[in-house]
């Protein structure tokens, strides 16, 4: 290989990492507990494409192909973590371990 083909290359960028930019932080909405008792109670009542707006909403991704009951729950517990805070970094690394 010679010289020039090597420079080239570089010229081009081949060879080089390029560093790519962190996606932007994803941020959810603030829940003042004062709303959490109506909201839960409303999710019993909520059809089921209402309830899977609600999940992009709350969790910023696509809801799971699961039952309604399992996608109630896990907005029920997800609508009081943004409320009250989520679990202590200790109760965390306990439940990874």
């Amino acid at each position: 290989m010679t010289q020039r083909g090597t420079t080239a290359q570089q010229g081009r960028g081949i060879g080089r990492s390029r560093t790519a930019q962190p996606p932007p932080p994803v941020t959810f909405p603030a829940i003042p507990p004062a709303d959490v008792l109506g909201r839960l109670a409303a999710l019993q009542g909520t059809p089921i494409d209402q309830l899977k707006q609600q999940w992009r909403e709350l969790f910023g991704k696509e809801p799971p192909p699961f039952n309604r009951a399992y996608i109630v729950s896990r907005l029920a517990y997800r609508i009081q973590e943004l409320a009250y805070g989520g679990l202590k970094p200790e109760t965390r690394a306990r439940l990874e371990a």
